[in-house]
């Protein structure tokens, strides 16, 4: 997969979630709540229905310091997120719990398994 796409992605799902008004803000993101997220059963039951799924968390430095993180569903074989609006979630925070700090260590993407 190309990372451009991912930053494209990322640029679109922000925009429309700010739009929607549903960004939460964060002093401290836990991994924990990421994988809360993708625990809903309605998304729980279409990441096991479709093999082609993934259960994706981008981050993005901001200038300000703070980060923006996005949890969603990417369909990988159609290069698409599935129904932003409703399998997106837009996190805007300053700090990351341990293992949220391991688990994307260097990298701005992390696919859940």
């Amino acid at each position: 997969m190309n990372l451009d796409i991912f930053k494209d992605i990322f640029s679109a799902i922000w925009d429309l979630l700010c739009g929607l008004g549903r960004i939460i803000y964060s002093i401290i993101l836990s991994f924990k709540n990421i994988v809360m997220f993708f625990k809903d059963p309605s998304r729980l039951a279409l990441l096991n229905e479709n093999k082609n799924l993934l259960a994706i968390s981008l981050k993005e430095k901001q200038s300000n310091g703070e980060y923006n993180v996005i949890n969603c569903l990417f369909d990988e074989k159609r290069e698409k997120i599935i129904s932003a609006e409703c399998n997106s979630q837009g996190i805007n925070t300053k700090y990351f719990d341990e293992e949220t700090l391991q688990s994307f260590a260097d990298k701005d993407m992390i696919i859940l398994k």
